[in-house]
């Protein structure tokens, strides 16, 4: 049975919705029920899989992507998040790492790993982020989340896997894209009104609320069903 495969950080996740808010302002243990993902499935009559994580970079999100499973009529819709953020792949049992199914231990990079000097995070895993921020222009960042939208389209075609990219802010990630990156799926859609200001914010304030998640859905199911 054809299915929707999500993938996205924690605006696909559904932080902050009333399922998945717990204390200190943190994520449920499962994605929201409330999710886009949720609503897009019902718009398109599928079953779906909410393949996201609170905090995803993209190029943790291309991993995913490359490492799932698919059926042939399956459809992928991907929300890729701020070019800010990234992993570095590390040894297994390394502070603050995570290991997947297929033993691939990784470091989320993230800005608030340094801004942010109340988070719980290791001296070490503290020192990494601040030396890559360090070493990684804002140009660079951008270019290789380009790549990285450009490797995951180009796979999902690859396999005959029907797929949609989307962006948060389309006039900041869309803008200067190389020539030479011809995407035929990535969409031009402006997300950015409809999370953060033409409706109410989820319960912690700073993701977007459910009425925000339903706007979303219906905006990728026109161009979905077009």
């Amino acid at each position: 049975m054809a299915r929707l495969i999500a993938f996205g950080c924690s605006f696909t996740y559904g932080h902050g919705l009333e399922d998945c808010f717990i204390e200190n302002n943190r994520p449920g243990f499962e994605p929201s029920k409330f999710a886009w993902p949720s609503e897009l499935a019902k718009l398109l009559e599928l079953d779906y899989v909410n393949s996201s994580e609170p905090g995803c970079s993209n190029q943790e999100m291309l991993r995913r992507i490359l490492s799932t499973s698919y059926q042939k009529d399956d459809i992928v819709v991907v929300l890729w998040t701020h070019y800010s953020r990234d992993v570095i792949y590390v040894k297994e049992g390394f502070p603050n790492s995570n290991t997947d199914r297929h033993k691939v231990s990784y470091l989320p990079i993230a800005s608030w790993m340094v801004s942010d000097q109340s988070n719980p995070y290791y001296d070490e895993v503290r020192a990494i982020a601040t030396n890559y921020y360090l070493a990684h222009s804002d140009i660079d960042q951008q270019f290789k989340k380009w790549l990285t939208i450009h490797h995951a389209e180009t796979y999902l075609n690859f396999k005959g896997i029907k797929n949609f990219g989307f962006v948060v802010n389309s006039k900041e990630d869309l803008k200067g894209i190389p020539d030479f990156l011809e995407f035929k799926n990535l969409q031009d859609t402006y997300l950015y009104d409809i999370m953060f200001k033409n409706s109410p914010l989820a319960a912690d304030m700073v993701h977007p609320g459910q009425i925000a998640h339903r706007q979303m859905a219906e905006e990728m199911y026109k161009i979905i069903s077009s």
